[in-house]
């Protein structure tokens, strides 16, 4: 089975793998003692034998042993889950979305993104061999125990199994490719019933331009791509700009995030809202410049509301899981998305640059501040 973009369980995972006795866990603990410093490191174990967690005892042994499927224990300081085997690798998406970096230690004959430990035995010549003739298995990286390369490695990148710096060095240009094959795309949010407005938010006019158009040329001189969130009857969106139609109807902003997420799930989208004029060209660079794309979101804090601020945010690939759960839970909401989640939370340079517009009176005193300000 091949898995699209070649992960499994996060976009910026890796595979320590190779026989017992070879060093793994001790590569890996270095490895997480230093990414840990500057970000959420996860961990998974794949295990060939049996093994048992739990302490004979225990409440929740009792439980497992007398034939319960799942159990869990949940503290202040650390929560435990112990099930029968989950072969759902969506479930393993969903425990990790938090992590900015997944490491996983075993799955030699997996596809994931490998660096394999190569003792010079013959079993390691035969895997090596095997990995070299067949690219689907995706190793990256060799580790070893010469300080020479040995010269069945051929022109692999190679490391000594000393050589933490080099070794995270690696990763770190593998994850800064990964980055710079995910663009940004924009999505101006023009789908809104504007209710309390009375009219269509996305066509008031601000900047001697609809709003719409506005935002859309704003991202669009920075992005590689962008488009109008809008609904099937906002036709007159069209104009000369491209659109997403909401797939996803009456879900709010939800809604149009998840049709973007449908229509490209390989990118990160930049979401803007048209009820929030005060939204310039320093915005949206700090937004991009502060980006961190190992989190599930980039967003302002709002100071006004003290929470996220959904509407104005950079929200990764891993995002879309996340939102889809939050709506097959009934609670169609980015903000309770971001405000339960791993997110790089940024304070605005220009507080007013976050301001919701939402009613006529509100639209006429927005238009006297921007008249003031461009004085």
């Amino acid at each position: 089975m091949t898995f699209k973009n070649n992960y499994l369980i996060h976009p910026f995972e890796i595979c320590v793998c190779g026989y017992s006795g070879s060093g793994k866990t001790t590569l890996i603990s270095k490895m997480i003692t230093e990414l840990s410093k500057s970000r959420r490191v996860g961990y998974i174990k794949h295990d060939a034998h049996r093994f048992e967690m739990d302490k004979e005892g225990k409440d929740t042994y009792i439980a497992k042993k007398s034939g319960a499927f799942q159990v869990s224990i949940n503290s202040d300081t650390e929560f435990a889950f112990i099930s029968n085997p989950i072969e759902d690798r969506f479930f393993l998406k969903n425990l990790y979305l938090d992590c900015d970096t997944v490491i996983i230690e075993g799955h030699k004959l997996s596809l994931l993104r490998k660096v394999f430990i190569y003792t010079g035995s013959d079993e390691d010549r035969a895997l090596l061999q095997e990995y070299r003739s067949n690219e689907s298995l995706s190793l990256l990286a060799v580790v070893g125990l010469s300080n020479d390369r040995p010269i069945e490695i051929g022109d692999l990148p190679y490391f000594h199994r000393d050589d933490l710096s080099g070794i995270l060095n690696f990763l770190s240009n593998f994850f800064a490719e990964i980055i710079e094959n995910t663009p940004v795309y924009g999505l101006v949010l023009g789908g809104g019933k504007s209710t309390r407005m009375g009219s269509d938010k996305g066509k008031l006019v601000y900047h001697g331009k609809s709003q719409v158009e506005y935002l859309y040329e704003l991202l669009d001189s920075k992005l590689q791509k962008t488009y109008i969130s809008c609904r099937d009857s906002q036709s007159e969106y069209d104009f000369n700009f491209e659109t997403i139609k909401d797939k996803f109807l009456d879900y709010g902003p939800t809604g149009g995030l998840l049709s973007a997420f449908e229509f490209n799930s390989d990118v990160a989208w930049l979401v803007v809202a048209c009820d929030m004029p005060f939204i310039n060209d320093q915005t949206i660079n700090d937004l991009l410049k502060r980006r961190n794309p190992f989190r599930l979101a980039s967003c302002f804090h709002n100071d006004e509301r003290k929470w996220p601020e959904p509407l104005c945010s950079i929200y990764e690939p891993k995002a879309k899981v996340r939102l889809g759960n939050y709506l097959l839970q009934g609670k169609p909401c980015p903000r309770k998305v971001l405000m339960n989640s791993h997110i790089e939370l940024l304070t605005p340079l220009n507080k007013k640059s976050l301001n919701n517009i939402n009613t006529p009176k509100e639209y006429q005193v927005a238009l006297s501040e921007l008249a003031g300000d461009s004085n």
